[in-house]
């Protein structure tokens, strides 16, 4: 059998000389805890499929990145029913969405601090270490939600396995007779399959992992416990994850925008419509220079550019001033920024700005 070697389970923490069996008893109920809908099935298919009576499962994003076709709104929307027709599949009624914009989770790492977990006795949940910045986020969201309780009730968190595999893991389950259902379950996430097959890939890792353990011909999904929280943050591997969401989803965005207009779509077109003739544009960095530039051939007028860096120098002949020295009357704020949009659009709003957007939205309307 696989032995673990030394990890960040540190001396504080619980050690396995060999993984142990995942033996969840009938009395105990399950949380798995997803970033997207979809990663529930692909790293945790054979515990939904085993425990569906006691299983509830928590969404945290909305989904709307994803591999598909679509426009975010759309996205969302199908992502959300291919989930719930895989929860009729098992059984599940117990399911919630936080609807927390996709790509930002890291930005929203306290969003679990309210959360009841009293009658869960196991959570599971993606790891840090899981090559996407919301997976990330999401395990920052239990562990920031049950590092500080006390004494109080406290479930057991295990991480699972969807981009990377688990460096340590600790318990495995056999699912060989599963491993169909489970690619079933994947399979109802059609949008996301269509570019990348999850389910031959989750049955190829299942199977590699059960070689690993010198169980040939077996399929087993592995999970790692986290018994205790390290108590030291990776802010630099947070930062850095943080940077590359930034610039995944600027690149995103432009290709979208870019497309659309190949497409004769305009985003003076789409404000019109709205009832909307002038605007202030939230942030100068590319993106919203672009905008300018796209704006002032239009019949939109620009009243002006707000930025925390009023200093900066408009190529298009806009006044740029601060946020809070803007026009509250404009007929709208048009936000660039995609990152940070919903802290930036809350803000606005409280000092009375009444109608805000984001680039992001106005180009899935062209």
């Amino acid at each position: 059998m696989w032995r673990c070697r030394k990890s960040f389970l540190t001396s504080r923490h619980l050690k396995y000389d060999v993984m142990q069996i995942l033996d969840i008893k009938d009395y105990e109920n399950i949380l798995i805890i997803a970033p997207h809908p979809d990663d529930e099935c692909i790293g945790a298919g054979g515990v939904l499929l085993r425990y569906s009576s006691r299983c509830s499962v928590l969404i945290l994003t909305d989904g709307a990145i994803g591999q598909g076709e679509h426009c975010r709104i759309k996205e969302a929307a199908l992502r959300k029913r291919e989930f719930i027709n895989e929860m009729k599949q098992l059984g599940i009624s117990d399911y919630h969405f936080l609807d927390i914009p996709d790509g930002t989770l890291l930005n929203h790492a306290d969003c679990l601090m309210q959360y009841d977990f009293s009658r869960f006795d196991y959570v599971l949940v993606t790891g840090d270490k899981d090559e996407h910045p919301d997976h990330t986020g999401a395990y920052l969201a239990v562990k920031n939600a049950l590092s500080n309780r006390g004494n109080g009730h406290r479930p057991r968190v295990f991480l699972y396995e969807v981009h990377k595999q688990l460096s340590e893991p600790t318990h495995w389950m056999d699912i060989t007779g599963d491993i169909e259902k489970k690619k079933l379950l994947i399979r109802f996430h059609k949008s996301q399959t269509k570019v990348l097959p999850y389910d031959e890939m989750s049955m190829l890792n299942a199977g590699y992992r059960a070689l690993q353990n010198r169980m040939p011909g077996k399929y087993i999904e592995v999970y790692q416990e986290v018994p205790d929280f390290d108590d030291e943050e990776n802010n630099e591997i947070r930062g850095l994850e943080q940077k590359l969401q930034k610039h995944i989803q600027f690149y995103q965005l432009l290709v979208r925008w870019m497309k659309a207009k190949s497409r004769g779509g305009r985003i003076a077109k789409v404000l019109v419509e709205n009832g909307i003739k002038k605007v202030s544009v939230y942030g100068y960095a590319e993106l919203g220079q672009l905008l300018c530039t796209e704006l002032a051939s239009e019949a939109v007028e620009i009243d002006f550019v707000l930025d925390k860096n009023p200093a900066k120098r408009s190529e298009d002949g806009v006044r740029i001033v601060s946020p809070e020295c803007g026009n509250r009357q404009t007929d709208a704020v048009i936000v660039t920024a995609v990152f940070y949009y919903s802290d930036i659009r809350d803000d606005l709003i409280q000092m009375g700005y009444k109608t805000v957007y984001s680039l992001s939205e106005l180009v899935d309307w062209m």
